[in-house]
């Protein structure tokens, strides 16, 4: 019998099917679909600073972002976003009564 998964397992699968939705042959995000990501995914962040946060996502300066870069950006995203994610869960909550 499987178990269900934690909400902390169901948030790490999500945040890796949405890298596996946009990722190229290569197994990575082109810069256009990082891009786009931002624009689409991660709106609250986005504020037209997509080619800087690539410029700092990549790491290895290769031109694409591999998961390991993006799974950093957003434990770091998430970790400086405290206040505004305690609030969206607050929301969260308050809609489910």
């Amino acid at each position: 019998m499987e178990r269900e998964l934690s909400g902390l397992e169901i948030a790490v699968a999500a945040m890796f099917g949405v890298f596996m939705s946009r990722r190229g042959p290569d197994g990575k995000l082109s810069k256009d679909a990082f891009l786009k990501l931002v624009k689409e995914e991660m709106s609250m962040y986005d504020q037209g600073m997509g080619d800087e946060m690539f410029k700092d996502i990549d790491r290895n300066k290769d031109g694409s972002v591999e998961f390991k870069e993006f799974a950093r950006l957003v434990a770091t995203m998430a970790s400086s976003s405290y206040k505004i994610l305690e609030s969206a869960v607050k929301q969260m909550e308050n809609k489910k009564k």
